[in-house]
């Protein structure tokens, strides 16, 4: 029975590059300044292109992220579904008959009152509009 030796080949390079690693940051400050001085470099040269390196890869990470954040943006989007009236209108009729039936709450009182005026009629709207979403969310969880 013959088998491939690639899987402990791998696993063998994996353990060189490991024990490369924490070598390396094993390594004091003067340990690293002798070898990279015995191999002919300047050390303060080397920082500087650790440094251009560790900014390029922020900013290549950076940008990594912002673009998944698009795609998962775009995908989301994609799912969402505009609401109807019929859904607003039962949204909106909730509303008001919670606040109508609470004696306790007064009229004016409704997430964001305008200095003791009360909410616009743009924050009933926006609230009917959270509560219609919400309430189609919990009907696509039952099914």
């Amino acid at each position: 029975m013959s088998g491939s030796n690639r899987p402990d080949k791998d696993r063998e390079l994996e353990l060189f590059e490991e024990a490369l690693v924490d070598s390396v940051l094993s390594a004091s400050s003067e340990e690293m300044h002798e070898a990279v001085t015995a191999a002919g470099n300047d050390p303060a040269a080397v920082v500087r292109r650790f440094d251009v390196m560790l900014v390029a890869t922020k900013a290549e990470c950076s940008l990594q992220r912002l673009k998944d954040a698009r795609i998962a943006l775009e995908a989301f989007s994609a799912g969402a579904q505009p609401l109807v009236d019929a859904e607003r209108a039962a949204a909106r009729a909730c509303i008001l008959e919670a606040r109508n039936t609470v004696s306790q709450v007064p009229s004016n009182l409704l997430m964001a009152a305008r200095k003791g005026q009360g909410a616009s009629e743009r924050d009933l709207a926006s609230l009917v509009d959270d509560l219609a979403e919400l309430e189609r969310l919990e009907r696509g969880a039952d099914t």
